[in-house]
């Protein structure tokens, strides 16, 4: 993320192609995300260029896959397997 957020689930009454579409994305974020090699430093802008999405629509995929309102905390792309609830994190 580029920021830290708060993102809610995408309304009920969105209609059911574009609910679709957005979880085809957000397979798309997760299929990229476990194909990194650990440690490996992208920036955010890449990392989106390489799911082939732009930042809405990352943020619409995300938002798909969600069923209550979840905070996303501002991370770069090599931290995406650290925790947010690690205590050092919290910490910090």
């Amino acid at each position: 993320m580029r920021q830290a957020m708060i993102l809610e689930p995408l309304e009920s009454d969105t209609p059911k192609e574009i609910v679709k579409n957005n979880q085809n994305n957000l397979q798309k974020i997760r299929t990229v995300m476990q194909s990194l090699v650990k440690d490996e430093d992208m920036p955010f802008v890449d990392f989106l260029k390489k799911c082939d999405l732009s930042d809405e629509t990352n943020i619409l995929a995300i938002r798909s896959g969600l069923y209550r309102k979840q905070v996303f905390l501002k991370r770069n792309v090599k931290d995406v397997r650290i925790s947010a609830y690690n205590i050092g994190i919290l910490r910090t």
